[in-house]
């Protein structure tokens, strides 16, 4: 199976321009290929108008992502820019490059830091599920409430009504019920690609939720694992974290009951009050009407 490998191109043209045009426009793709090749394509040659394309990176290995992945992080960035009606998918507006291709690279050298590939001939995901469970940890996929983990396949980030920022985090996931999660109230970087987290989560109306204040990263090494194999620090550390994550989330749990209890018992003094108040009423009302027929017949008598 062939490699899928980044390249970052632009026009000289649009190079030249690029203080002008208030940063440079260039395109971000990937081919099986060399970059050198894709470019001799008829797609690439019909955008002539743009000038000889100049290559920025050259053959950036994508393991197992896709260019997609490096187009969602430059979608979220403040220094990048894109026409979301455009036909080409692959241009974006580095607003921050005078032309010499400099910035451009810095950038999606960025987003590339951010996958972090877990291919699964170096990760057994299946060991680890298997630890998980010894701890009472669930996939998200199986299970609909509680400390879950999961392995972050993408992510979109969006703006709600309010202008907060969430995610809707897809994870790794073939047999079971759920493929991702939203996560609300987000803040600080996004997570990276093929990370693992521990979550506290709900069922949602279209999926599980859950807050970033729930959520935990789990760092493990990208290295073989077996399940015969002695649990490393890290692990235990993440498992720790995650313990402490799911007693935290009991806690929450037993005083959120508490609180249910005590409204439930303001509320049946309340009800209590109006039932008292809806008899005392009526009785209230006929005393002051025979107090004010009283009133008039001793007005009349005098």
């Amino acid at each position: 199976m062939k490699e899928n490998k980044l390249y970052v191109i632009a026009g000289d043209r649009m190079m030249k321009g690029a203080i002008a045009m208030n940063g440079l426009f260039a395109n971000v793709g990937q081919t099986t290929r060399t970059v050198y090749d894709r470019i001799k394509d008829k797609d690439y040659q019909q955008k002539s108008g743009a000038g000889a394309w100049q290559v920025i990176i050259e053959d950036a290995p994508l393991g197992e992502f896709k260019d997609f992945h490096i187009h969602e992080f430059l979608r979220e960035r403040d220094d990048v820019k894109w026409d979301a009606n455009s036909s080409n998918t692959e241009e974006f507006h580095f607003i921050t490059d005078i032309g010499d291709g400099k910035e451009a690279r810095r950038i999606v050298k960025e987003c590339l830091n951010n996958l972090r590939p877990h291919p699964s001939d170096v990760w057994d995901m299946e060991g680890f599920k298997e630890r998980a469970i010894q701890k009472g940890i669930q996939h998200a996929g199986s299970v609909n409430h509680g400390m879950v983990w999961f392995k972050i396949k993408s992510f979109t980030a969006r703006v709600d009504r309010n202008q907060r920022r969430y995610l809707v985090i897809n994870f790794i996931n073939t047999t079971e019920k759920y493929n991702n999660v939203f996560c609300f109230a987000w803040y600080g970087e996004y997570p990276k690609i093929g990370s693992i987290w521990f979550a506290d989560v709900k069922e949602g109306k279209r999926s599980l939720t859950t807050t970033r204040k729930e959520m935990r990263e789990c760092v493990i090494m990208n290295k073989p694992v077996s399940k015969e194999q002695p649990i490393s620090e890290e692990e235990k550390q993440c498992m720790k974290h995650a313990f402490e994550m799911r007693k935290r989330a009991a806690v929450n749990k037993s005083v959120s009951e508490e609180e249910k209890q005590r409204m439930k018992h303001n509320d049946m003094i309340i009800r209590r009050r109006r039932e008292i108040w809806g008899f005392i009423k009526p009785v209230l009302i006929i005393i002051g009407i025979f107090g004010w027929i009283y009133s008039s017949i001793q007005s009349v008598g005098q």
